[in-house]
């Protein structure tokens, strides 16, 4: 499996583990105003179902090793590192810019339009970088040849 293969597989597992997290933690904080016991069975089922999620992702992720092997196979070149660093920039600006098309609070708005601003100006500072790395010598020999 490529480096960038075990990275995305890495990923996706953590964010998956995250998504099903917040569903637990929302069937749970909105079971306690239904009274309607259809409805709060519903909500039983979701929270049910992400448990069992949580739990297979947790049994791949030991049995694949994913972790070791992720971060035994990332790169620790500098450039490498800044060159994630701008993919989860990039990935981080596409989801405020998505996100603040459905939110209708102009705070929230606001505040999602400054984190794109953020996420912008980190992106070309890192991107800046990046192409110092890029142009710099191979190998100072500081004059011995």
């Amino acid at each position: 499996m490529k480096v960038e293969d075990q990275e995305y597989l890495y990923l996706s597992m953590k964010k998956a583990m995250e998504h099903e997290d917040a569903m637990i933690i929302r069937a749970k904080s909105f079971r306690k105003n239904i009274k309607d016991n259809r409805l709060g069975g519903l909500l039983d089922q979701c929270q049910k179902v992400s448990e069992n999620h949580i739990k297979m992702l947790k049994k791949y992720w030991s049995e694949l090793n994913i972790e070791a092997i992720t971060k035994r196979n990332m790169s620790l070149d500098n450039l490498d590192q800044l060159e994630e660093i701008q993919k989860q920039l990039n990935k981080n600006e596409t989801f405020y810019n998505e996100a603040i098309l459905n939110i209708l609070n102009p705070l929230v708005r606001d505040m999602m339009r400054k984190f794109i601003e953020d996420e912008l100006k980190l992106y070309f500072e890192v991107q800046e970088e990046a192409e110092n790395i890029k142009h710099m010598p191979k190998n100072l020999t500081l004059g011995v040849h």
